[in-house]
Parts: C-alpha cells; structure tokens; sequence
C-alpha cells in the first residue's frame, strides 16, 4: 500500500517489479523493466508500529530507508467504534551496512538486521513527520 502510494506520487519512483525484490520503490529506468533482485538505486519501505521507526530488515545494506511508524485501534467494541489507522512517524534516511547490528536466528528463523545505537539516531534525525498530538505513539 504504502509503496504504491508513493510511487504514484512520485515524478522518479516506481515499484520494483522483482518479486520480494530489494529496494522496494527503484528509479524509474535505473534497471531493466524496474525489476531488480538486490539494487542500490531506490528506496526500501517499512512500517511498524514501535515508536522511533526500529524495524527489522532481511540484511545489512547502503540504501535509502523510509520507516512510516503508526497507530491502530485493536482493542475497541465493537470493531465499527474503533479509531482509524494514523500514522505518527515517517523518516527517511541513507544507512549504510555500517549503522546495522546483525540478529543472528536459529536453524529454522531468517537472520536479519536491525539499525544499532547510532544507526537509530541517524534516522532520527533525518524525520519527515512527527505527530505532536496527545496520543502519540499509542497501539
């Protein structure tokens, strides 16, 4: 969803063709028909519901990073009273494999990456939005 919405928003990005390809949003172009395994040129998107936007990724890299952090009402009855989904937290960053730790997984999990320390900090400080309303980072 949110990919898509900002590729159609966008004069440069578009969706990477390449399924469960890296990054999720590539320069228009840049690769043939937009579709790229493990590219360099684009944006990959997350979102999450921690505040501070700390998302697990699949591996360490130097790319752009947009992390949309957000709210959802999954408590409420009956479901139709309950609050809309809002976002609270959107940041973009260029990271590099230098600001991930590894999370090494057992036999059976995929090993993935998270933003360290100052990797967190890097991205940050680079926000687009922060929502200052009273239910700030709820979930």
């Amino acid at each position: 969803m949110l990919t898509a919405y900002l590729s159609a928003h966008s004069r440069t990005l578009v969706p990477n063709n390449y399924h469960n390809g890296h990054p999720d949003l590539v320069v228009a172009g840049a690769y043939p028909d937009n579709a790229v395994k493990g590219g360099e040129r684009g944006v990959e998107v997350k979102a999450t519901t921690k505040r501070g936007g700390a998302v697990d990724t699949h591996g360490a890299r130097d790319q752009w990073f947009c992390v949309f952090v957000y709210t959802v009402d999954r408590a409420t009855q009956p479901m139709t009273a309950r609050t809309p989904l809002r976002f609270t937290e959107v940041y973009l960053a260029h990271v590099t494999t230098h600001d991930f730790r590894r999370n090494e997984r057992g036999e059976l999990g995929t090993r993935t990456a998270t933003l360290h320390r100052d990797g967190i900090a890097k991205l940050r400080q680079s926000w687009v939005y922060l929502d200052d309303g009273p239910d700030k980072g709820t979930s």
